[in-house]
């Protein structure tokens, strides 16, 4: 049975070495550069004198990517908060990469990681470094959301409800996809111990997921392709609760599965 107390200890660890040092800083800035000020542009855009052309553009881009059915409910999302939920899925990855691929890896591999393991059992270690992870991603994620929910409102102050509705939900399916891929970092540090070798082969791992998904769609294996996580863009914002509910199944099953590996490998791994 796990120790929740313990667990909160050491997210609140890592959540705090990530905020103290600069890396929160420079997460914040490359979410910033990736998400917000695109979706500034797409703002700006829709109020020039190529507005029509924009939408047009705005729309064939979104069929290109999604299905027709998506394509069509995200055209009634605020394109701001459209611009920045593609970047958020796009880039999430290699954040969670960015910011934890140094982090539980280093410790291991220098040694430091005995700090904890002499405060706190071994599993409650690797779920709190995770959830450590997972918070510091979703926090900023969500910070870089809900400032360009605000620019949003102020844009179209009569539609607040709506944009507020789309955001939240934005919010919590780019939150609950985070949730995979701190597993996975935290899976892969467990196992390397290396940095540099985490957030490489954690890209490689992003983008095969990325190509099976794509190869098992044109091959209308469409179960086994919602199964990736690659996928869970498309299931988020599928209408209906039944995608909706797939996509939570997925989080669920990966995340847990990558976390039972990653305890199991720590408990006998010399430290």
């Amino acid at each position: 049975m796990l120790s929740f107390p313990d667990i909160v200890t050491v997210a609140r660890g890592e959540l705090a070495a990530t905020f103290r040092g600069r890396r929160g800083w420079l997460l914040a800035l490359a979410l910033f550069l990736l998400g917000a000020i695109p979706s500034l542009l797409r703002l700006l855009g829709q109020h020039s004198a190529q507005a029509a052309e924009l939408h047009r553009a705005h729309a064939a881009a979104l069929v290109k990517i999604y299905d027709r059915d998506i394509a069509r409910a995200l055209l009634d999302c605020p394109p701001v908060l459209v611009v920045v939920a593609l970047a958020t899925f796009f880039f999430q990855p290699l954040i969670v990469l960015f910011a934890g691929s140094d982090r539980l890896a280093a410790e291991i591999d220098s040694g430091s990681i005995r700090f904890w393991t002499v405060r706190a059992p071994r599993a409650e270690i690797v779920v709190g470094k995770m959830l450590g992870l997972w918070a510091v991603v979703s926090l900023l994620t969500i910070g870089v959301q809900a400032a360009i929910t605000v620019v949003a409102i102020v844009d179209q102050p009569r539609d607040w409800v709506w944009t507020l509705r789309w955001a939240a939900e934005i919010m919590l399916y780019s939150s609950a996809s985070a949730l995979v891929y701190a597993s996975l970092c935290t899976f892969l540090s467990v196992v390397l111990a290396r940095p540099r070798l985490v957030f490489l082969l954690g890209f490689g791992v992003v983008f095969a997921l990325r190509i099976a998904r794509t190869v098992l769609r044109e091959r209308d294996a469409t179960r086994l392709a919602s199964m990736v996580p690659g996928a869970l863009d498309q299931l988020f914002l599928s209408a209906g609760a039944g995608p909706k509910l797939a996509a939570t199944a997925v989080v669920a099953g990966w995340s847990l599965a990558l976390m039972t590996g990653a305890a199991l490998v720590f408990q006998r791994r010399s430290v």
